[in-house]
């Protein structure tokens, strides 16, 4: 019962308790900070006895003004790193811009070339605007069409070297059938040992991006690095001496009467191509006859 009488007393007149602490926390501050004053004894016993009070005070303030300090410092901080991570996406995107138009730069660099090497043969360029969903890495078409003078069984050239043949022409585009389906047949040669065959599209090599020459004679000097281009000799479709790739490797047949070669075109990466370049002239006679139909 006193308990809480003491209790009730306590919190009837806390307020006059709070007051009396806080002179007393004044007096202390008074006597700390004036040099000249000569506190009694009853005044010196306070303050040893508020000193403490007033360190923990201290104390709390610089504790909770470091805490103040840490959180401005953190915000700033959030602040400083967005913006360093915005500018940094900036920048990436910059630079996959400029990486881009720097591939582009060197693909239409590398047409001119291919302009320039074959100034002889008449020639059109063209846009790739579509890949056949069922051939999707053999067959693509182009924006060039019969009215711009194209016509079936025409060499379709890219970046590197040849890239195919126009195997259905419609008014305002055309179907090429590209060097890596097995339906294609081009006559090819060594420049080196002008050593002859056939290269032909292989349903197990097209993924990636290789092809086969086959009808190698036995007796052939073929080998690993040679290069191949389009033969005058046996090639009736198309023109002669075109780059058509770099033999990988050499193998006899299975009774070995002849020899095969895995290739890889000079024409390289197909599937990412934008732009190629037509030869508007047919080498075959029939062919030519055919388009005059």
């Amino acid at each position: 019962m006193r308990k809480c009488e003491k209790m009730s007393f306590l919190y009837k007149y806390k307020r006059a308790f709070l007051l009396i602490g806080m002179g007393i926390c004044l007096i202390a501050i008074i006597i700390t900070i004036n040099d000249n004053y000569r506190p009694t004894a009853v005044l010196r016993t306070l303050s040893r006895v508020i000193a403490p009070l007033q360190s923990g005070m201290t104390n709390s303030a610089n504790w909770v003004s470091s805490r103040f300090s840490l959180f401005w410092e953190m915000d700033a901080i959030q602040a400083d790193n967005e913006r360093l991570l915005q500018e940094n996406g900036l920048l990436r995107i910059e630079n996959q811009r400029l990486q881009l138009a720097g591939e582009e730069n060197q693909r239409l660099a590398e047409l001119l070339y291919i302009r320039q090497r074959y100034a002889e043969l008449p020639i059109i360029g063209a846009t790739i605007i579509g890949w056949d969903p069922a051939d999707w890495y053999v067959s693509f078409r182009i924006d060039r069409g019969s009215n711009d003078g194209l016509a079936r069984n025409m060499s379709v050239l890219g970046a590197g070297g040849l890239v195919g043949v126009l195997h259905e022409v419609y008014p305002t585009s055309a179907q090429v059938t590209a060097i890596t389906d097995d339906r294609f047949r081009v006559a090819v040669q060594s420049v080196r040992t002008g050593d002859t065959g056939i290269i032909t599209g292989d349903s197990t090599l097209m993924r990636d991006g290789l092809i086969r020459m086959e009808y190698i004679s036995d007796t052939a000097d073929i080998m690993a690095g040679d290069e191949l281009i389009t033969s005058a000799e046996i090639s009736y479709i198309f023109p002669s001496a075109i780059r058509v790739g770099t033999v990988l490797e050499v193998h006899p047949t299975p009774d070995r009467l002849a020899q095969s070669a895995i290739v890889s075109p000079f024409a390289i990466d197909i599937r990412n191509m934008e732009h190629v370049i037509v030869v508007t002239q047919l080498f075959d006679a029939d062919a030519e006859a055919e388009a005059e139909e």
